[in-house]
């Protein structure tokens, strides 16, 4: 967990259902992530999230949570749909992972039967259209056993095109490993609760 003078986010999405997001911002959360969507479905909780963290006064950004088994293009399109960026907001966000349950075995399967290069277009393929729809360069939402494992080409290397993008890191520790092609991180996640 960081000790010095970072700032306090939260990662919310229809998962949470409703949030009290004054009793959010007076425990000093100063940012706020919200997922907007989900291959081609929009968060239902979106739009109520996305209002109230602006009237708290809570910086806000917007993810959305790709799947390999949906268009890239019309995944973007939708996100771009969602979300009304102002100034002010956090770039937009890819969050590319795919959770480990039985609900989203067929998901992962469909990861798995893909090469690595047609899984890094796909996900390239998304992130240049929300850029060309919001007119702002998206971030990555990873982990780095994730990027490793499913990301990486056979001699380990990343898609030439990742040190690119800001990172929003996924490492539920005190410590990190950045995965191959980034040198930084822009937002650390380092707990899941």
């Amino acid at each position: 967990m960081p000790t010095d003078n970072r700032a306090n986010g939260i990662d919310v999405s229809w998962w949470q259902q409703a949030i009290d997001w004054g009793q959010v911002r007076a425990a000093d959360v100063v940012f706020a992530m919200a997922r907007a969507s989900v291959g081609l479905f929009a968060d239902s909780t979106f739009s109520v999230n996305w209002q109230t963290m602006k009237a708290e006064k809570i910086l806000r950004g917007a993810y959305h949570y790709f799947l390999f088994s949906v268009n890239s293009i019309q995944q973007a399109q939708l996100f771009a749909s969602t979300v009304t960026l102002e100034v002010g907001d956090l770039p937009p966000i890819l969050d590319v992972e795919v959770n480990w349950n039985d609900q989203d075995r067929s998901e992962y399967d469909l990861l798995l039967s893909l090469p690595v290069a047609e899984r890094a277009k796909r996900v390239k393929d998304c992130l240049d259209e929300i850029e060309r729809l919001t007119g702002k360069k998206p971030m990555i939402y990873t982990s780095s056993g994730f990027w490793h494992d499913h990301m990486n080409d056979s001699l380990g290397q990343p898609p030439v095109w990742s040190s690119q993008y800001d990172l929003w890191l996924a490492a539920w520790s005190d410590s990190i490993t950045l995965p191959r092609g980034w040198t930084q991180w822009r937002i650390w996640q380092y707990t899941s609760t």
